[in-house]
Formats: structure tokens, C-alpha cells, sequence
């Protein structure tokens, strides 16, 4: 596990760094060009309950994350259309308890995030290389905290929400998120950053059901943290919220600080709210669609989703905006390492950009009844 202090003491956004201001602190952010993505390219693949991630391998095949009782990754043939199980849901040593992310690493290797005592996976193409147990940081890391991005010399970013006096909390309870690096094979980390998190408080509804009382727990469903991400060359793209901007840290260390990005963050009104929780809980039976079931909304539309970044594998970063009640397309920016919008790229609201190839983005799906299905397109 990641030795932390049991207290984790106030630390400024650019600790231990050192703050490199951009030659061009005179240049503004000029007008990105906006794109389509171009139509897709293969055949439409894959019936899932959801997807969380996908890794493209050097030949071609496909991982994908579904959210499933039953499979933790599937490998996608494209050319075929075919599916066939690479890791599935369990105890055993080639299975998971869960899986979340997926992390590209030198040659086709692949780090599977996962929690509880299975542990996360290292994938040799698409086949379990390594059991990475918690406690067991030389079998390829420590796994304290979300898992937000490895690179190709063994260093591991980790987020970890923290109360105000610094000690581990859960999302929704916690004040901050603190972004620590360390590296597979060492019990120590570093402390990058302190982050904010987003709006404090799980709210909890009870219902009365045909199957008995339930009990629904959720925080704000606009409720954001900063966010973070770690490119395979070990350079780190932060994504700030206010104001909206984006971050750079290098290898060495340095801050590189990004300009603050225009955003007309719409007031939450009461379409906003709905639109937040249709978002969130989709066809779901049973959970709450009162506004007032939730509470602590906040005044304005946060700029980005939870989990809204993604590394493109030139180096650029790709954020995924949040909608608002108005929006007729899901917007995604473009985020160059000056922290600069170079390209805005969108796709239809019932759309949603999971992850690059090597010329390729991968688009999820979604039919009338929740069916989700992938497709490839060419990047722009």
C-alpha cells in the first residue's frame, strides 16, 4: 500500500513545483477550429450493459471495460465483430472483482485498474501477465487511492480524496483530492498537488418499492472534482474549475500553468437539475427525480464531467464537457501542453468519445433500450 502521513498538511496548488509561465502570457486563447468526427469506419460491435474504457492493441483488437456482473474486459475484433472474454469477474488469479480503467504500457501491455482484494491486472495483449495485490507494490504498484494514469518508466498517479485535516475519505465527503506519484516496485510516493473537490454531501432517499424499502445514497449529481491524468511520456494534465483551465506538470516537476479557458457557465435552474439527473440516472428504476432529493446544487454548471479527461495519444488532452439542459451536442475541447483549446470536437448527445488508437477514436452508442455498441472512427 502507499505510505501517506495520516495527515496530509495544506499544500498550494503548485507544491514543490516550479511555476513556468508561458513566453506567450500575452497570447489569448485564439478560436479552435470546430469538427465532426468523420463517419465511422468498420462495422458497429458489441451489445454491452455499459462501457468504462477501452484499449486499442497493436493488432487492431480492441479491450473494452464493460460494466457487468459477468466480464471484467472483452476483446474486440473489429474486423470480425467478434467478441471473446479476456478477463472475467471472480476470485481466481487470471479473474477480477472489478474493473475500472484501462492504462496502455510499453510493449501491448496493459494496466487493468481494480479494486477490493482482487486487486487490478497487468495484460500481456490481451492475456493476465500479473496480479497486482494490494500491499504488494512490487508486483507493479501501489493502489491506494484511483489509479488516474501510469507511464512508461514505472510511475503510477494516483488521486486520493482527503478531508480538510487530511486523512482518506470517500467521494462526496471529501474536501479535496490529493494527487500522489509513485512508482511500481516502491512503497512511497510522492504528494504532486492538492485538488478541489467537488460540492460536500451525500444525500439519502428512501423509497418504498414493490420488492420492499430501499435506500438510495448519492452525492450532488453536479457535483465535480478537479482531475488529473498521466500521459504514457510522464507529463500530467490537470484539469482545473474555476477558473476552467488546464495544467501541465512535467517529468522534472514543473508547473506549467495554463490560462484560464472562456466558459459561460450557465445559472442551475430547475432545468438544469432535471437535466443533471437524467444524466445520472438514467432509464434506472426506483432512483429518485425530485431535485430536492439530492440538495447541495450548485450556481453554476460545472465546465467538465467526472471523469471527463483523456489522454490522446499525440499529447494533447481531450476534456469532456459538461451539458447543460440546452445543449443540442456533447462538446468535447481539445487541450494543447500550453494549456490552449486548439479543437473542439462533437459528437450527438447520446454519443460518447471512450478512447484513441493509434489513428482512430472509439465512440460509444446508445440505443432506445440502453444497449450500448461501439464504433471506430478516423481522429481528425
Amino acid at each position: 500500500m502507499v505510505k501517506t502521513p495520516s495527515r496530509i498538511s495544506r499544500i498550494p496548488r503548485a507544491a514543490a513545483a516550479v511555476l513556468v509561465a508561458f513566453g506567450g502570457a500575452a497570447r489569448a486563447q485564439v478560436a479552435a477550429k470546430s469538427v465532426n468526427l468523420a463517419p465511422p469506419t468498420g462495422p458497429v460491435v458489441g451489445e454491452f450493459t455499459g462501457v468504462a474504457a477501452i484499449r486499442e492493441l497493436a493488432d487492431g483488437t480492441v479491450l473494452v471495460v464493460e460494466r457487468s456482473p459477468e466480464v471484467a474486459v472483452w476483446r474486440v475484433s473489429f474486423a470480425t465483430g467478434k467478441l471473446s472474454i479476456a478477463v472475467r469477474i471472480g476470485p481466481g488469479p487470471r479473474e477480477m472483482e472489478n474493473a475500472g480503467r484501462l492504462f496502455a504500457l510499453p510493449r501491448d501491455s496493459t494496466l487493468v485498474a481494480g479494486g477490493g482484494l482482487g486487486g487490478s491486472r497487468i495484460l500481456a495483449g490481451p492475456e493476465v501477465a500479473i496480479t497486482v495485490i494490494p500491499g504488494s507494490p512490487s508486483r507493479g504498484g501501489p493502489t491506494d487511492g484511483a489509479v488516474v494514469g501510469v507511464d512508461a518508466r514505472g510511475s503510477v498517479l494516483l488521486a486520493l480524496p482527503t478531508t480538510a485535516d487530511g486523512q482518506p475519505a470517500p467521494p462526496g465527503i471529501a474536501d479535496s483530492v490529493v494527487l500522489l506519484r509513485t512508482r511500481r516496485g516502491s512503497d512511497a510516493a510522492d504528494t504532486l498537488l492538492r485538488l478541489g473537490a467537488g460540492q460536500k454531501g451525500l444525500f439519502t432517499s428512501r423509497m418504498q418499492t414493490t420488492d420492499g424499502p430501499l435506500v438510495f445514497m448519492s452525492d450532488n449529481p453536479l457535483s465535480v472534482d478537479e482531475q488529473a491524468v498521466m500521459f504514457l511520456d510522464g507529463w500530467i494534465a490537470v484539469a482545473h474549475l474555476n477558473p476552467y483551465r488546464v495544467s501541465w506538470i512535467q517529468p522534472d516537476g514543473r508547473m506549467l500553468e495554463g490560462p484560464p479557458i472562456p466558459y459561460d457557465a450557465p445559472a442551475v435552474d430547475d432545468a438544469e437539475k432535471q437535466a443533471a439527473i437524467r444524466r445520472r440516472v438514467g432509464s434506472l428504476p426506483y432512483w429518485p427525480r425530485d431535485p430536492n432529493a439530492y440538495g447541495g446544487w450548485p450556481r453554476r454548471v460545472p465546465a467538465f464531467v467526472r471523469e471527463g479527461l483523456l489522454a490522446v495519444p499525440a499529447g494533447s488532452l481531450l476534456v469532456r464537457r459538461m451539458p447543460s439542459a440546452r445543449s443540442e451536442q456533447q462538446r468535447y475541447d481539445v487541450v494543447d501542453r500550453s494549456g490552449h483549446v486548439v479543437q473542439i470536437v462533437t459528437v450527438p448527445l447520446d454519443q460518447r468519445i471512450v478512447g484513441f488508437g493509434r489513428a482512430a477514436v472509439y465512440v460509444v452508442t446508445k440505443d432506445d433500450d440502453d444497449v450500448e455498441h461501439l464504433r471506430r472512427h478516423p481522429w481528425p
